[in-house]
């Protein structure tokens, strides 16, 4: 028969041997934490050696990896001596309450505004009553409880987000939007591999320090007007819209206009001690 201090001290041993469930995570004063999406099934294998560069890119699709090589191919000098490349770092996004950008596990983690989910559910009962009766939410806060439930949102959205700490000066920042475009521009045949040194170049001219990138941008948002930047005057440059992280006054003139989608490249190896699973 099990007792009591049989249990709590089986409980105690699952934990050390989970890691990736530690409540904080001890890392130098300087590190900063970002957020790095990957599948369930790699968990037990990142408990044991933490996240290795190249581990996961390999696991990448046809049109992806296409992308980084042609990409790699055309790294500036500086780049290549900090260790950066599409092919072997560790990607990660600096919020985790604006995601990463391309709907997956991440979605889990942003939090919902409570106004939008009610005006979403009024559109769904006057166009998609038979989607609310599927859905079991015949009132907004039935709706709001399903859509808003841990265990549904991972039914739509699979996979898991690690929280690791880094040190922001050897990780850089780049626009995932714009690896995204070259990568759909290779894969319909619009961009060829002769126009890959031009479209290289320009994305590689926005990649910056992580350091940086968290000193000098910030995301932009409408006022509440809903026609100007709020506190536009923080800006650099002039701005129009909102919406993606723009530089500060004062922000080197060489540094890219806007980020819409921050997408972090890390060069080194990420221990165990330096991360944790979110719940």
């Amino acid at each position: 028969m099990t007792n009591l201090y049989t249990l709590s001290a089986e409980l105690s041993a699952d934990k050390a041997l989970d890691p990736l469930s530690r409540p904080e995570i001890d890392a130098p004063p300087n590190y900063v934490s970002v957020y790095h999406e990957t599948r369930e099934d790699f968990l037990a294998s990142i408990a044991q050696t933490g996240l290795t560069p190249g581990a996961e890119v390999s696991n990448m699709g046809g049109p992806v990896s296409s992308a980084n090589i042609s990409l790699d191919r055309y790294r500036p000098s500086h780049l290549v001596a900090a260790g950066v490349s599409r092919l072997t770092n560790i990607y990660a996004y600096p919020y985790l309450e604006t995601g990463h950008g391309l709907y997956g596990a991440d979605r889990r983690f942003i939090p919902q505004d409570k106004a939008s989910l009610q005006r979403d559910f009024e559109l769904l009962r006057d166009d998609q009553s038979d989607y609310l009766r599927k859905l079991g939410a015949v009132t907004v806060d039935s709706y709001i409880a399903k859509v808003t439930d841990p265990h549904y949102l991972k039914t739509l959205y699979p996979g898991e987000v690690l929280e690791l700490k880094v040190n922001p000066e050897t990780c850089y920042v780049a626009d995932l939007e714009s690896f995204t475009n070259i990568q759909d521009g290779k894969r319909r045949g619009w961009i060829q591999e002769s126009d890959m040194e031009a479209e290289a170049q320009k994305y590689w001219k926005g990649v910056i320090p992580l350091s940086e990138f968290l000193k000098w941008y910030r995301l932009t948002e409408w006022a509440s007007n809903g026609n100007d930047v709020r506190d536009a005057e923080k800006y650099r440059d002039e701005l129009y819209t909102a919406g993606d992280f723009c530089p500060l006054v004062g922000a080197p003139q060489g540094y890219p206009d806007n980020i819409r989608l921050p997408e972090i490249l890390i060069t080194e190896p990420v221990p165990t001690d330096h991360l944790k699973l979110l719940r």
